[in-house]
C-alpha cells in the first residue's frame, strides 16, 4: 500500500497526472512469470505461493525505487521512465492481486489506469485513499 502511494506522488511531481509513452509489446519477464506463477499457484490451490510471487513483483520494485532515488532528480528521463515502470509493475500488481484482494485489487486499478494501444500506453494516477490503513 505504501509503495502505491510513494509511487503515485512521484509520478504526479515527474508526469502530472497522465503521461503517454512507448511499452514493449510483452510484459516484463518478470511480470509473465509472476503471472504464470499466480496462475499455476491458483490452479493447484497453492495460494501462499501465489501470494509470495505477488510480493516478490513488490519487493522489486520497492528496491528500485529506493536504491535509484528517483526522486533526486525528476527531470531526468531515465529517472522518469523507472517511474513508469513501477507503475506499470504496480498496476500488474493490481490485476495479480484480483484473485486474492479483490477490493485492494480495484482500489490499485483505479488509482493506476493504464490504457494501451499498439505499442503506446496512457497511464493516468490518481493519488487515492491509503490501501491498507495504519492500525492505531
Amino acid at each position: 500500500g505504501n509503495l502505491v502511494m510513494r509511487a503515485s506522488v512521484l509520478f504526479e511531481k515527474a508526469f502530472g497526472k497522465t503521461t503517454s509513452l512507448e511499452i514493449p509489446e510483452e510484459s516484463p519477464e518478470h511480470i509473465q512469470k509472476a503471472d504464470q506463477e499466480v496462475k499455476n499457484a491458483i490452479n493447484n490451490l497453492a495460494f501462499h505461493k501465489g501470494l509470495d510471487s505477488i510480493w516478490s513483483v513488490i519487493r522489486k520494485a520497492n528496491v528500485v525505487l529506493t536504491e535509484h532515488k528517483p526522486w533526486e532528480d525528476l527531470d531526468s528521463e531515465q529517472n522518469k521512465q523507472l517511474i513508469a515502470n513501477i507503475i506499470i509493475d504496480l498496476h500488474h500488481v493490481g490485476n495479480l492481486l484480483a484473485s486474492f484482494l479483490p477490493d485492494t485489487a480495484q482500489k490499485i486499478r483505479e488509482q493506476i489506469v493504464i490504457k494501451t494501444k499498439d505499442n503506446r500506453a496512457t497511464i493516468e494516477v490518481q493519488k487515492g485513499e491509503p490501501l491498507f490503513p495504519r492500525l492505531t
